[in-house]
């Protein structure tokens, strides 16, 4: 029978194709026979449907609903009859160039006509042996006239469409259909509506399968998903999960299991003492609510552990264990507990030699959770630590746990990945790279010697002892800290291996950082951001002690003269170079220097007093921003080896003492000021590096200025022609459209590259030979 229901299925759906097709729905439109067609068309789709749904289910035992499935099957026979006829009658209007086909059909089918001729014969020998009833009545009058018998004739006539009939058949064939589509749909609800609630019914499978409650269910896929889905969404009663749970009983080779939401109060039996799934690598237990949970130590081949949701859960070990071998958890490599609203504990103290391939211990939300087995580790060194707990652990993350107490971490230098979250701040430990952002419990910091960058920040856990055992150390961030470091003050030089140092807002004070360095041997890159403890800065020792700068004078020691590299200085409002003490020109290696925000830097400083210089001589990159107390070009009369130099709202800038070497080696020159109005001190600079025309001067690549008007005269230009590619016009409030003579001045430019206009808000138009510069 089955196959039997296929077979008509597939005749459906053959039909059906046939019916959506172009060339049949516009010829039998033609006939006016278009809306019983449809009809047949609406009614074969329910059928098909209602075949395709029979063989759904298992219907062996009604007799009645086969029986009619039988005729339903019948029908769809006739149905295929019929289309054969339409079909037949649309091939013969084309080979007989028929006119009574409308002109859109007849369209349609000179595009088959290839096809229609091709077949035209088969379908005339079939309908003279079994479609005698519809012949026309030339035929007829042929065969009382004693004419040739019709299997002998060899131009057989032409059959004519009887509409009224065609159409009669087919309203017969509809009433028919409906009829039994009707009795059929009814059955088949009852079926399903009929199906015993007792859930113990037994329907043999075979043997090689689950005895699970999906036996009972063969067959019925729809009831099978919804009690699929009923039982993971926890809509069926406790009792009735239990039943399915119990009834699983899983191949004892099992190696995954995960069991979510179960409401019964205890585990299964093939989970419980006698348990049946020794071989299992994988446990995952979600929401349930058991009062006992499967004895974890009998599952000697455990990998990966998962509890989760387990509100009835108020300690891990003991009963949870259930009976310890020297087999128990010795291949458990991952441990997760998440949201576990009543865990309290971990007991089994003697149990510590079992974890010993643990690699990965996640805990996250256990709000009650007080202590773990590493909680008895109190001490900050490697004797004070009983590291026998989870000696091989890679991975250790712990969220929300409130109340639990943590001992120093990492408990051992094996650990590669460290991740706290408390409600106070953090500590992330990656291998290479340590983080503590508000976190204020001991570290084990001898256990961290694969750490390269340490970014500290609220916390005052830093001291130089403990820095001292980070020998990989080479980047130091600190933010936010108040006393920096606890122990700064001790005697003797901590020796640091950092090559970078950064200070954000901190209260440290210039003699706390002067012993920091002085443990930075090493020390290439330097930054200080809003500092105001630190006062003065001197690369001298031979400073004069002020009264009350004693703990904020900075003093570089000397060995940074050899490593300093980069040196920046941001928003030290209360910061002061003294000439007294030669500024920072000690410190011969420095590189590149940058000033932000000190406004009172060079107060000290004045054009006829100075005998040095602040800086020193071969520095190369110099960025001075927001320094009002710049105000002579002297001051910066030494640096001839610069390549980049950058003057920023430095209000009070004048060019006295300007040293036109200054420019011989620069590639990159910014003179901006963004609110008090027009600098001319870079239109004043380039105007005298253009008359004194200093030997291999300009190799000057890229300028950003804020005067216009100033910069494009001819005499500048000219000299900037050869090497200048990039140029910023910025600031300039002023300039309202050019001259003929910038104009001119601005075609000097043939190397231009890129140019830029920004925040020149009264300019009204750009330069009108502009494209000769792009495009000469």
């Amino acid at each position: 029978m089955e196959l039997a229901l296929g077979t008509a299925d597939w005749l459906l759906g053959k039909v059906l194709n046939k019916l959506s097709s172009k060339l049949v729905k516009a010829w039998v439109a033609s006939l006016e026979l278009g809306s019983n067609v449809e009809a047949i068309k609406k009614k074969l789709w329910y059928t098909h449907g209602m075949l395709h749904e029979a063989q759904k289910r298992d219907v062996s035992d009604n007799h009645g609903l086969l029986l009619l499935l039988h005729q339903l099957s019948n029908t769809a026979d006739k149905a295929e009859d019929i289309l054969d006829e339409l079909d037949y009658y649309l091939i013969q209007d084309k080979l007989d160039n028929s006119h009574e086909a409308s002109a859109d059909v007849h369209g349609v089918l000179d595009g088959s006509a290839f096809y229609a001729r091709h077949v035209g014969c088969h379908f005339m020998h079939k309908w003279l042996s079994c479609c005698s009833s519809s012949r026309g009545p030339e035929h007829a009058q042929g065969n009382e006239s004693g004419g040739t018998d019709v299997n002998t004739i060899t131009s057989p006539p032409r059959p004519v469409i009887n509409r009224v009939d065609m159409s009669k058949r087919i309203k017969l064939l509809i009433e028919k259909m409906q009829d039994l589509c009707v009795l059929v749909s009814d059955l088949l609800k009852l079926n399903i509506t009929s199906l015993p609630q007792d859930m113990t019914v037994a329907l043999q499978r075979p043997v090689t399968t689950s005895m699970c409650t999906e036996v009972r269910l063969f067959g019925r896929e729809t009831l099978f998903d919804k009690l699929v889905n009923d039982m993971i969404a926890a809509e069926q009663e406790p009792t009735l999960e239990a039943d399915v749970l119990e009834s699983l009983r899983p191949h004892p080779n099992l190696r995954e299991l995960c069991i979510k939401d179960h409401g019964a109060s205890t585990c299964p039996t093939w989970l419980r003492a006698d348990i049946s799934i020794k071989m299992l690598k994988s446990l995952h237990l979600h929401g349930v609510s058991w009062t006992i949970l499967p004895p974890l130590g009998h599952m000697s081949h455990l990998i990966e552990l998962k509890l989760e949701k387990i509100s009835s859960m108020h300690q891990f070990g003991g009963t949870e264990f259930g009976h310890i071998t020297d087999r128990s958890f010795q291949k458990l490599e991952v441990l997760k507990f998440t949201d576990m609203p009543q865990l309290e504990k971990w007991v089994g103290e003697d149990t510590q030699h079992l974890f010993h391939q643990l690699r990965k211990l996640a805990i996250s939300n256990c709000p009650k959770l007080i202590e773990l087995p590493l909680s008895v580790c109190t001490g900050s060194s490697s004797e004070d630590c009983n590291t026998t707990w989870f000696p091989n652990l890679l991975e250790l993350v712990i969220e929300a746990c409130p109340h639990l107490s943590l001992p120093p971490l990492p408990h051992t230098s094996t650990i590669d990945h460290i991740n706290v979250q408390t409600t106070e701040g953090c500590f992330s430990y990656h291998r290479n790279e340590l983080v503590i952002d508000a976190y204020n419990r001991a570290l084990a910091f001898h256990n961290m010697q694969k750490v390269e960058e340490l970014y500290a920040s609220k916390t005052s856990l830093l001291s130089l002892t403990g820095l001292q055992k980070l020998t990989s150390l080479r980047k130091l961030d600190i933010r936010y800290c108040g006393s920096v470091l606890c122990d700064s003050n001790l005697g003797g030089v901590i020796p640091l291996p950092v090559k970078s140092l950064m200070i954000y807002d901190s209260a440290i004070t210039g003699k706390e950082l002067s012993n920091l360095l002085r443990c930075c041997s090493d020390l290439s890159y330097l930054e200080i951001f809003d500092c105001p403890n630190i006062t003065r800065l001197s690369s001298t020792h031979d400073v004069e002690r002020k009264d009350g700068d004693e703990e904020g004078l900075l003093l570089f020691p000397s060995h940074l003269s050899i490593s300093l590299r980069k040196l920046e200085i941001c928003n030290c409002k209360k910061l002061f170079l003294y000439p007294e003490d030669e500024g920072i020109g000690h410190l011969t290696s420095l590189q590149s220097l940058h000033i932000l925000g000190c406004e009172t830097l060079l107060s000290r400083w004045s054009m006829e007093k100075a005998i040095v210089q602040p800086f020193p001589t071969f520095l190369r990159k110099l960025i001075i921003r927001e320094v009002s107390s710049l105000k002579a070009m002297s001051l910066l009369s030494n640096l001839r080896c610069l390549t980049h130099l950058e003057l920023v709202d430095c209000n009070n800038l004048e060019i006295d003492g300007f040293n036109p070497l200054l420019t011989q080696c620069l590639t990159k020159l910014v003179f901006i000021n963004r609110h008090d109005g027009l600098s001319i001190v870079t239109a004043n600079l380039l105007s005298e590096v253009a008359r004194t025309k200093v030997t291999g001067s300009f190799q000057l690549e890229e300028l950003r200025i804020d005067n216009i008007s100033e910069f494009l005269v001819y005499p500048i230009c000219e000299h900037l022609s050869a090497t200048l590619h990039t140029l910023c016009f910025q600031f300039d409030s002023q300039m309202q459209i050019f001259t003929e003579e910038q104009e001119q001045a601005l075609q000097l430019l043939t190397n231009i590259q890129n140019l830029h206009f920004r925040s020149c808000q009264s300019l009204q138009s750009l330069p009108a030979g502009l494209y000769r510069l792009f495009f000469p």
